[in-house]
């Protein structure tokens, strides 16, 4: 809330999701147990709803603050690695 709105903003956020340990709130990965039966499939989902949450946040707290009518935003993953974790 203290930027300054006049001025450039350079916002750099590394989430570490979704990654190993492979864990979320049970709200997250609940609303999956309907539709995905596998429980490793259900965190990873839940742990992707969280981010996309975050990710939400983010862009609505730039938006509150008028700074998202000259926006870029980048959004970059790793190469995947392997799926042992869910």
């Amino acid at each position: 809330n203290a930027h300054d709105a006049s001025k450039p903003l350079f916002l750099y956020l590394a989430y570490q999701a979704v990654h190993a340990p492979a864990q979320v709130p049970s709200s997250y990965s609940d609303r999956y147990n309907a539709s995905i039966p596998d429980e490793k499939r259900r965190i990873f989902a839940g742990m992707l709803s969280c981010m996309d949450e975050g990710l939400g946040n983010v862009t609505q707290a730039l938006k509150d603050q008028h700074l998202d009518d000259n926006l870029i935003i980048v959004f970059t993953t790793d190469n995947g690695g392997p799926i042992l974790g869910g």
